[in-house]
């Protein structure tokens, strides 16, 4: 009887958890010719350094970002190994998130966009919260 009752505790609270927590689904398509390092975080366990990891030249990673209810995706991203920009990713809960970085050909200048998908997130949604050097 004693063992039913923890198994009951610790199911009630993996509901609660579920209840309180959202998990999105992310992608990232580096559509330049650079490798770029990214990391995934949220306004309350932000993004670091030690969490990065590479994404080669028109190459795509794919995850999932967990946040609550009252809390943001962010995305650090760091080009050339120096500079670093963090964004944050104001969409509502059960948004995909599926962005691209392209860089312009008239003046080389980089940009973060949403891929063309259902449910997305838009592209007034990325805000940059952060840049700055390592």
């Amino acid at each position: 009887m004693k063992m039913q009752s923890l198994t009951l505790k610790a199911l009630g609270m993996i509901l609660l958890l579920s209840a309180t927590m959202y998990a999105e689904e992310f992608a990232f398509h580096n559509k330049t010719k650079e490798p770029v390092s990214i990391a995934l975080g949220s306004a309350h366990n932000p993004p670091t350094l030690n969490d990065l990891q590479e994404v080669g030249p028109n190459k795509i990673t794919q995850g999932i970002v967990n946040i609550s209810k009252d809390d943001a995706a962010q995305l650090l991203l760091v080009l050339n190994n120096d500079v670093k920009f963090v964004f944050q990713l104001n969409s509502a809960p059960g948004k995909a998130v599926k962005l691209k970085l392209t860089t312009s050909l008239l003046n080389g200048k980089i940009d973060l966009e949403p891929q063309i998908a259902l449910n997305n997130i838009k592209k007034d949604e990325i805000v940059l919260i952060g840049a700055g050097s390592i």
